[in-house]
């Protein structure tokens, strides 16, 4: 992995180590708030059909907190550090997975092996401006 790609590209994504003659990687991801997997089980997210294959959480750190050798039954909370061991060539699948957002899992997600194209600054606003519109309660125009 290109560490400085990664940082610019996904900074909550942070390579820890590389190994196999750079076939496998060590890499760090930070849970953003709004991610599809907070609340969720490791076990939930391992069975999780869009999940990449080859990719394991060997680790999960909460701040405060020690590491924790996580069983299956761990819930994961925006903040939270996962350690995952993985294939190089699976980082971008990864990190389209923990980045997917709540509400918004397939807007972007494309056939498998299919290249999608990354949002553009505007979307992004756009997308953030429909997700707390949507967010906000209901009120009634009594």
């Amino acid at each position: 992995l290109d560490q400085l790609v990664l940082e610019i590209e996904r900074p909550e994504i942070y390579e820890i180590a590389s190994f196999g003659a750079g076939a496998g990687a060590i890499i760090s991801v930070t849970i953003p708030e709004r991610s599809h997997i907070v609340g969720k089980t490791i076990r939930d997210i391992n069975s999780d059909r869009r999940y990449p294959h080859n990719c394991l959480i060997v680790g999960l750190f909460r701040s405060g907190e020690r590491l924790i050798i996580p069983q299956g039954g761990e819930l994961v909370r925006a903040g939270d550090q996962l350690v995952l061991s993985t294939l190089t060539a699976n980082a971008k699948d990864v990190a389209q997975f923990f980045e997917t957002r709540k509400g918004i899992s397939s807007l972007f997600a494309g056939k498998k092996g299919e290249s999608v194209p990354p949002a553009t600054a505007q979307t992004q606003v756009e997308l953030d401006t429909a997700l707390e519109e949507a967010e906000k309660p209901n009120q009634d125009p009594d």
